[in-house]
């Protein structure tokens, strides 16, 4: 029992270091986006500890809209830190009842861009692990500099490049030689033009699979020459249930009106690169 409650207030505490650092590094950065938020602290918390600092000091501007995509009844996390910072958010709410998909991200957005009137600008956070955190006219000011139409977050993780190899050569060719943070497009934050993304939005939706058609080919099947691999059927990724596969997949297409922001400023995602943090 000693040892169990040992490991539990050790795990706490790395938990509470993790949550102190991304406090510390947030400054300067538009959103915190990491799923540590929403794994064992509560939202008020994670708010007033993260947000608190700029609440009364920043502003969204009218010519950009705060939006995010749900399936449920209650407020998020990133509601939760707009209006704690007194910004309105718009939700793209898919029905509760309809099966969760990270698709209907795209899907669910694609119907929002449709209807609702539209502004300059549209800045998109996933809804259970993204905060505001400093200014988002600078997310506005990362979009033009960068001279796209629509600005994905850095990531990390290189996960589905393994069934796209042609797009893993790509990225390894445009991908500046030293990134500050992630060299890979992060679908949970983005900031784009709203007449930009109508269109964009459309071509994604192609591959996203109907909610009716559960028995459709999958877009990945398993790899009979190596019990433990998978690989990727004509298809892929039409059919795939996550929507960061279908933006990674369409990024060469469309670059360089699609771009990552190598800067890492749009959010806070994942760990600094090494050589920069010994900069730091």
């Amino acid at each position: 029992m000693a040892a169990n409650a040992s490991l539990r207030i050790r795990r706490s505490w790395r938990r509470w270091r993790k949550l102190l650092l991304a406090r510390k590094q947030a400054p300067g950065h538009v959103v915190v986006h990491k799923r540590l938020l929403r794994d064992g602290f509560p939202g008020w918390l994670v708010v007033r500890l993260l947000c608190g600092g700029v609440r009364g000091r920043v502003v969204c501007p009218p010519e950009l809209t705060l939006v995010t995509v749900h399936n449920r009844d209650g407020e998020t996390l990133f509601e939760r830190s707009a209006r704690y910072l007194g910004m309105p958010c718009i939700v793209a709410r898919v029905p509760p009842a309809t099966p969760w998909r990270h698709t209907l991200k795209i899907t669910a957005l694609l119907d929002l861009v449709r209807k609702q009137p539209p502004t300059e600008y549209l800045l998109f956070c996933d809804a259970d692990d993204c905060v505001i955190r400093d200014d988002p006219r600078r997310a506005i000011q990362l979009l033009e500099a960068s001279g796209a139409d629509l600005l994905f977050s850095d990531s990390v993780n290189d996960t589905f490049y393994e069934f796209m190899p042609e797009v893993r050569d790509w990225v390894d060719r445009v991908v500046p030689a030293d990134p500050a943070w992630g060299a890979y497009l992060g679908a949970g934050v983005f900031v784009a033009r709203w007449d930009f993304l109508e269109g964009y939005l459309s071509e994604a939706a192609s591959y996203v699979r109907s909610p009716d058609d559960p028995d459709a080919p999958p877009p990945i099947a398993w790899d009979p020459r190596f019990p433990d691999s998978i690989i990727a059927t004509e298809r892929f990724p039409h059919g795939v249930d996550d929507d960061e596969a279908i933006h990674r997949f369409l990024q060469p297409r469309h670059h360089p009106r699609v771009q990552v922001d190598w800067s890492g400023k749009l959010a806070l995602r994942g760990k600094r690169r090494a050589a920069e943090a010994d900069r730091a």
